[in-house]
């Protein structure tokens, strides 16, 4: 099992990271991915037995299956498990695949997010194929694009990646950061109509603060921007911030589950009236109203009706 550590590297070694830290950093990447495999199943579980026709729960639901075949995919990074150059070219371009995947399905995320503010003139079922193209199709044409010209990074005791020679390890750290960048965008925009709408109906700082920290908590994990502290790794940051990438960047299913899944109105929603034998007496004995970030995204338009 191979730590996160490697996918953001651009050479080979982290001068700040000893040979403890990076053992340390394999344990809790092998725990952390565990959590999220568990994790993925059972919000993917979750969102198909409910009856939620959600964009933004059906792009979540792609994530986790995302999330889940970048986890297996760890499986073969290492170079002992694929002696053959052939094989190893496989196993790095599905290493490269699937986490773009991950990021992608972040962009499209931000885009469902986005298409709130303003008319959406496509068709449910056109939405959901522009989704679905954005998370598979996007990311193949990038490797297919980049498999030509790169060569992966094979010998003795090493892993199935991009090789650090000619910059080839761009061709993941580049496309990444762009994703992560557009993702922070959308981010600062939702948070800053969130204060916004919270000012114009006249709500406390303290509730306002509280919107902001939800909605956060919920954004962060969906859109992939715990993945910005990855550069620090690039970069020869401080360790601690490498620690914190990888104890987050692994433990990814469990924040997307627990922060943005169960925080979902329309999740618990469709559990208690699963659950109950009277809808209505479950809407007010379960149901507090929670705040979500499509109930956040409806505050503006209602400011701008007034």
């Amino acid at each position: 099992m191979a730590s996160y550590v490697f996918l953001m590297q651009f050479w080979n070694e982290t001068k700040s990271l000893t040979e403890a830290d990076l053992h340390r950093m394999v344990q809790i990447s092998e725990i952390g991915g565990a959590l999220t495999i568990i994790a993925c199943v059972m919000s993917f579980s979750l969102l198909c037995l409910l009856p939620i026709r959600s964009d933004g729960l059906f792009i979540t639901g792609n994530q986790c299956l995302v999330l889940m075949a970048a986890q297996l995919s760890f499986i073969g990074s290492e170079n002992t498990g694929y002696p053959n150059p052939v094989m190893c070219d496989i196993a790095a371009g599905l290493i490269q695949y699937f986490f773009l995947c991950l990021h992608f399905s972040s962009l499209a995320f931000a885009v469902h997010l986005g298409s709130k503010f303003g008319p959406m003139s496509l068709t449910a079922f056109r939405r959901r194929g522009f989704y679905l193209t954005c998370i598979w199709l996007l990311p193949f044409i990038v490797v297919m694009v980049t498999a030509i010209p790169r060569q992966n990074f094979v010998g003795p005791g090493t892993r199935c990646w991009l090789s650090y020679e000619n910059n080839k390890r761009l061709f993941f750290l580049v496309p990444l950061g762009l994703l992560i960048l557009a993702n922070i965008c959308m981010y600062v925009l939702i948070i800053r109509y969130t204060a916004y709408a919270g000012q114009k109906k006249a709500l406390k700082k303290k509730t306002i603060v509280r919107h902001m920290v939800q909605t956060s908590l919920s954004l962060i994990p969906a859109l992939g921007l715990h993945w910005a502290l990855g550069f620090s790794i690039t970069f020869d940051g401080p360790v601690f911030l490498q620690y914190l990438f990888v104890v987050l960047a692994s433990a990814h299913g469990m924040l997307l589950l627990i922060f943005h899944v169960l925080t979902s109105g329309q999740v618990q929603k469709s559990l208690c009236e699963k659950i109950a034998v009277n809808v209505s007496d479950a809407s007010s004995a379960f149901v507090t109203e929670p705040v979500t970030v499509d109930s956040n995204l409806e505050m503006p338009m209602e400011v701008k009706q007034e």
